[in-house]
């Protein structure tokens, strides 16, 4: 039997050595040094931009794992990087920080092979290689070293498209605000023209331009801090149609035959997530307001707005269990609503399930849910014969997944047309996921639909 006196001593001991690690805890670090290692293009100021720890300011000890971590998230996010590690060193009131990183291939130029057809599901129904397009994209995404992007896009097949971009972050010293600026011209044998029963109408001049557009469009970037973000948009757009399409759709560019205008635009988005090609963990939320016409030499006078939202959650129930969820969802206000600008707007791919179909609309929700399971997750397979750790070291992930969605929408101007407006429309299945470096993912699920219609559908990124 222990006697009350070992007792009172080790109750005392106990309560001795809690009070000192509260004392630890509340004790402040000051953070003496910071060292990279690894990056031989990126230059240390883009590095430094993502960290949430300064130099010579002072950190309690249970904040500093917690500002770590942030800081790997922030770095992830930009991008630049496959792997990101941080050590720290904690001695005589100070600490130090070790940023290993390894650094992606920047430079690619590869070739193009792209599918005329919105997704892989629907072009594999005719399985027809004259839709195709070709070409060569040529991409810098570090240029510099200071995570400036060039891009350069030359296509031709089915479809053609010459484009340049340039994006350049920061531009003060405070690196806040940045710009992106673009310029694009595009020719199209086939243009989609209307959507009945839910699929696309198309019209097509094999071998001969039956659309041609320009747009120039310039963004004003401001980021503030490591995670939100917003853009202000402007953009100039010319298109114009041959006779032929205005002969089976009058209403596509509503009775003209060319629009010249314009827009301008809102977009604003907050991103916590660890990684954004296959987040697990985190947040997402994003608004956009847009204005196709600012009533500058404008050829007509349709007052169209639009808005959209995004808001996902990504929760790790366990060590391998992960659940997802998202809310999305937009409306269009207008005096008159072309086809030209009502297209692509509505639930399309948001409801798994219906990847064979389209669901234009003015106003729509969706609701996503998935569960996932990692059967593999944060392996590495090394590859001894190439000595670039670019590609040398490959992440890989394995998931299996169970998936539900809902969506809901409202089409006021093409709704006779179409038998899913003003339906509930549900989804779910089941899938499995493959994940690997430069932000690759193959995603292979079945699902079934709301009206007992099921099938496997192949998707080369995340669901959402």
């Amino acid at each position: 039997m222990i006697s009350p006196i070992r007792l009172t001593i080790c109750f005392v001991f106990l309560l001795l050595s809690l009070g000192l690690k509260a004392q630890e805890d509340s004790l402040y670090y000051r953070l003496n040094d910071v060292a990279i290692e690894g990056n031989k293009v990126t230059h240390k100021s883009i590095i430094f931009r993502e960290l949430e720890l300064k130099e010579d300011s002072l950190y309690q000890l249970s904040e500093i794992q917690v500002l770590v971590d942030n800081s790997i998230r922030n770095l992830q996010r930009t991008r630049l990087f496959n792997f990101v590690e941080i050590e720290k060193t904690i001695a005589d009131g100070e600490f130090s920080l070790l940023i290993k990183v390894t650094e992606r291939w920047y430079i690619w130029p590869l070739p193009v092979f792209e599918l005329a057809d919105p997704n892989f599901n629907i072009w594999w129904q005719s399985r027809d290689f004259n839709r195709v397009n070709v070409g060569l994209n040529v991409d810098h995404n570090n240029f510099r070293g200071r995570a400036e992007k060039l891009s350069l896009r030359f296509k031709w097949g089915y479809n053609k498209q010459l484009g340049l971009a340039y994006t350049k972050p920061f531009i003060n010293r405070e690196k806040t605000l940045g710009f992106s600026i673009s310029t694009r011209y595009q020719q199209r044998y086939e243009v989609t023209f209307a959507t009945i029963n839910n699929e696309r109408e198309l019209f097509a001049r094999i071998g001969r331009n039956i659309r041609e557009e320009v747009q120039t469009k310039f963004d004003l970037i401001y980021r503030p801090g490591n995670r939100f973000s917003s853009y202000l948009t402007i953009w100039q757009n010319n298109t114009k149609v041959k006779d032929s399409v205005l002969v089976v759709a009058p209403d596509y560019f509503g009775g003209l035959q060319q629009l010249n205008y314009m827009g301008v635009g809102l977009f604003f988005n907050y991103d916590s997530r660890d990684l954004p090609s296959y987040p697990l963990k985190g947040f997402y939320g994003a608004i956009s307001i847009a204005r196709p016409g600012i009533g500058l030499k404008e050829d007509y006078n349709f007052d169209i707005w639009s808005t959209e939202f995004s808001f996902n959650r990504y929760i790790p129930i366990s060590d391998r269990f992960y659940t997802a969820t998202r809310v999305k969802g937009g409306f269009m206000s207008y005096n008159q609503l072309p086809y030209f600008f009502q297209s692509g707007f509505g639930i399309n791919g948001d409801v798994r399930g219906y990847e064979l179909y389209f669901v234009e609309a003015q106003r729509y929700v969706s609701w996503q849910n998935h569960i996932k399971y990692a059967l593999l997750k944060g392996r590495e397979f090394r590859m001894p014969f190439v000595k670039n750790p670019s590609f040398g070291r490959v992440p890989y992930g394995l998931f299996i997944s169970a998936h539900m969605d809902l969506a809901y929408s409202e089409d006021d101007v093409y709704k006779y047309r179409n038998p899913l407006d003003r339906k509930l429309l549900t989804g779910y299945g089941i899938g499995i996921d493959f994940v690997t470096y430069y932000d690759k993912v193959l995603r292979v699920e079945y699902s079934l639909n709301a009206f007992g219609n099921s099938g496997v559908y192949l998707h080369f990124q995340k669901a959402f």
